[in-house]
């Protein structure tokens, strides 16, 4: 049996199956007929792109020991009576491991996991700082532009268009495709650490995008609210 990978990468919309392959290694090796192809599975681990295989029934004493996946209704049933088998077809057969499924599928997702959460936790940390960052770069931008704010309030200007002057000022900075260029720049980085999301994934971005314009708005309301809410006499009052 071949999977789907071998046959797209040797024989492209062409049908393997009865066609004879050798297994060359150090010389003449052994000839195998391909029965079938199997989808493509990630037999390296998540994050490795899937590879040509080729699985054949080996004979007994080949090294290394083969894997076999049982299913059975009772794990635990099958756990004190599976060497009591084996040992009654082939009493030199051992048997090295037993493991559910779902514990073997686990454990090949722990380092995905990790670097997940790690992640998560430095971005977290930096889009918290880059709140911070904003909030305290419109306060002061709204201190400096008190006397201008004043001037517009008190010749008719309305609170609400001096939300808008702040919000757009910030929409002016944030508005930039630099996210994007760096994204693609972290394209090979980003492939090792990804499973399951690629690194241009239209949902991811937007996902991000909603998630630092939500920051963005948060950070921005606080000097936007200020502003509305200068007081033209005071603040000529105090020029």
């Amino acid at each position: 049996m071949v999977n789907q990978r071998f046959l797209d990468v040797h024989a492209p919309n062409q049908n393997l199956v009865g066609r004879v392959i050798e297994m060359v290694q150090n010389g003449p090796g052994a000839t195998y007929t391909i029965a079938g192809v199997l989808g493509t599975l990630a037999e390296d681990g998540p994050a490795v792109t899937p590879v040509p295989f080729v699985y054949v029934c080996s004979s007994p004493g080949w090294w290394p020991d083969p894997e076999y996946v049982v299913r059975t209704a009772d794990a635990r049933a099958l756990g004190r009576d599976l060497r009591q088998i084996v040992n009654g077809i082939d009493s030199k057969r051992a048997i090295f491991g037993l493991r559910p499924l779902a514990e073997v599928v686990d454990g090949a997702f722990d380092q995905p996991r990790l670097d997940a959460a790690i992640l998560s936790s430095f971005a977290s940390a930096a889009l918290a700082l880059a709140g911070i960052g904003l909030y305290s770069l419109f306060m002061l931008v709204v201190a400096d532009r008190t006397r201008e704010i004043a001037v517009r309030l008190a010749i008719g200007a309305s609170p609400a268009e001096m939300v808008r002057l702040v919000a757009a000022a910030a929409a002016r900075l944030l508005a930039s495709v630099l996210g994007v260029a760096l994204t693609a720049a972290a394209d090979r980085v980003l492939r090792g650490v990804l499973f399951g999301v690629a690194s241009f994934d239209a949902g991811a971005l937007a996902a991000s995008a909603a998630v630092i314009a939500t920051v963005a708005i948060a950070a921005v309301a606080m000097p936007a609210i200020r502003a509305a809410r200068v007081a033209p006499t005071d603040a000529l009052r105090g020029d």
